[in-house]
């Protein structure tokens, strides 16, 4: 490839990407302090935890049927 077909490539890319979305805006980009930061991983630390425990919750339900089948069919 010549340098002036890369030149023309990277030119195409930049115009297809400042305007590939017009009518969307990003919205505004607002610094958070230190403890907004940590606050908000904490949030989410919690969530993960509790995301967790209702997947336990439902795995030990299902470990609790397979015992009681296992019983039944060691009872035969």
């Amino acid at each position: 490839m010549t340098a002036e077909k890369k030149s023309d490539q990277a030119t195409a890319a930049r115009s297809q990407t400042q305007t590939a979305a017009p009518g969307t805006a990003r919205k505004p980009w607002i610094k958070k302090s230190t403890a907004d930061v940590v606050l908000e991983q904490i949030r989410k630390q919690e969530q993960k935890i509790a995301d967790m425990e209702a997947a336990i919750k439902d795995e030990r339900k299902e470990i609790t049927k397979l015992q009681k089948v296992r019983e039944i069919l060691e009872a035969k």
